[in-house]
């Protein structure tokens, strides 16, 4: 029985590991703080050479500080779930 529950059961468990691997890549790139940080350092060059105004530089840093906070919690929310399994 369990072998035939094996062979039913395959394609899913394929399935599951590609969704599983899509969504390692996409945490992997949307934690990544280096980005955040260079498009800052390019929206400060931005407003230097005065290609955006003062409050489309204000908006859009604000934006990247949310972005930078939420990277933040996601980090410290995975490090609380990592210790909760390691005890």
């Amino acid at each position: 029985m369990f072998i035939v529950d094996d062979i039913l059961l395959s394609p899913f468990k394929g399935l599951m590991f590609v969704f599983k691997e899509i969504h390692k890549e996409v945490m992997k790139e949307f934690c990544d703080e280096e980005k955040v940080y260079e498009e800052l350092r390019r929206l400060q060059y931005l407003l230097d050479i005065g290609e955006i105004s003062e409050k489309m530089y204000e908006r859009m840093e604000n934006t990247l500080i949310e972005r930078l906070q939420e990277i933040e919690e996601y980090k410290e929310q995975m490090e609380e779930e990592s210790d909760e399994y390691s005890e």
